[in-house]
């Protein structure tokens, strides 16, 4: 469980202990992990990765972060820590750990107390054989992503110090078909995979792309809008980012709320490298925005451009998801991102007021698989623009 607030914790914990529960998990910030008299009285404390934090004014460098677990742990009555052991600067403190009962896992070192020894990798799962104890276990994980590996190697090794059976720990895990909003997977049948992630900010977006390409090793199509909400910075950081390591891109709006949806694009457009969008710049119309008031003799010439590029700039976010489904082949791994299963999108009115819109991304996907399935009956080629019978 994800607890944000301290004295919320401090009710559910009281709310857990007179109903007879014995054990039970949550995740907190370690930036006030120093502050907290509750952590004093843990039992185990995982280690997952370590990353500045920002507050706005100042970060906090990793190795300080370091020095609030020591400071934590320190005054901890029962010790056990679960750490990853390919995380840099946990790795660092290798020694300090090793004053304590731990356990560490990873992917690459085999000398860790839970380990992969094979993976096999595709883009609807992931099929791993970890060791622990000398024995060897198989794991149909139906998530990917390399960052799902260590949730998983993490999930165990907390269940096993807690004396969960190995094969209840597989059953349970292998009995995870999605996770909400984090590369929530939509099955229609088709023959390519759909990913909803709620994911906004550049530095994940990266993060996360880069995540899939090392576990399915093939690059995605990839539906990202910028929204509202952020500043004008960090719309044009994810132009930049996503750029690079799609096979597609697909550019639309997010949640525009009190801005214009051309606004956001343009935000968006000019963290696209210069060399992809100066390419066209001699061309009579604005290829990339004002596709509303280009003339129909230059639609050709709209498409041709968008198509040699692999980018495509479409200001409805419906219209979008229909021409990036339409346009994936068999095998292709097609993420969306921004929005997850929000059921609005908030949009600004001539009178300046802000106003709700039911549009939902799993429904758009659901609906557009269904129609695209009508288009194949009709022998459309759909994988460029314009179609073409």
């Amino acid at each position: 469980m994800s607890v944000p607030d301290y004295q919320r914790l401090l009710e559910i914990t009281k709310f857990l202990l007179n109903n007879g529960v014995k054990l039970f998990i949550f995740e907190h910030h370690i930036k006030n992990a120093h502050s907290n008299s509750f952590l004093k009285s843990i039992n185990i404390i995982l280690l997952t990765s370590i990353k500045k934090i920002s507050n706005g004014y100042s970060e906090i460098k990793q190795s300080s972060i370091i020095k609030m677990i020591i400071d934590v742990m320190h005054n901890t009555s029962k010790k056990l820590v679960i750490y990853n052991n390919d995380e840099y600067y946990l790795k660092s403190f290798e020694y300090f750990f090793n004053k304590f009962f731990y356990l560490k896992y990873s992917i690459y070192n085999r000398t860790c107390h839970l380990f992969l020894k094979k993976i096999v990798y595709s883009v609807w799962g992931t099929q791993i054989v970890f060791t622990y104890g000398n024995n060897n276990y198989f794991l149909d994980l139906k998530l990917i992503g390399k960052h799902n590996l260590y949730n998983a190697l993490a999930a165990i090794g907390i269940c096993l110090s807690t004396n969960i059976k190995i094969h209840n720990i597989l059953e349970a895990i292998e009995g995870v078909e999605n996770i909400p909003d984090r590369l929530e997977k939509i099955d229609y049948g088709q023959n390519f995979n759909i990913l909803l992630d709620y994911t906004n900010t550049p530095e994940s977006i990266e993060l996360l792309i880069k995540s899939i390409y090392q576990s399915c090793y093939t690059k995605i199509l990839l539906l990202c809008g910028g929204r509202g909400e952020h500043k004008e910075l960090k719309n044009r950081m994810v132009g930049k980012n996503v750029i690079i390591s799609s096979k597609k891109i697909f550019i639309t709006t997010g949640n525009p709320r009190w801005f214009t949806p051309s606004l956001i694009l343009r935000e968006m457009i000019k963290g696209l490298p210069k060399a992809l969008t100066l390419l066209h710049s001699g061309s009579s119309y604005d290829w990339l925005i004002n596709q509303r008031k280009i003339p129909i003799w230059f639609e050709y010439w709209l498409y041709k451009y968008q198509s040699n590029l692999n980018c495509f700039i479409i200001k409805e976010r419906g219209l979008a998801i229909r021409t990036c489904l339409a346009m994936a082949n068999k095998d292709d791994v097609v993420l969306l991102i921004g929005k997850g299963k929000n059921d609005y999108i908030e949009l600004t009115d001539i009178k300046g007021n802000i106003k709700k819109y039911l549009f939902n991304d799993y429904k758009e996907c659901i609906s557009s698989l269904r129609k695209i399935s009508y288009l194949y009956e009709f022998s459309l080629k759909t994988k460029n623009i314009p179609w073409r019978i």
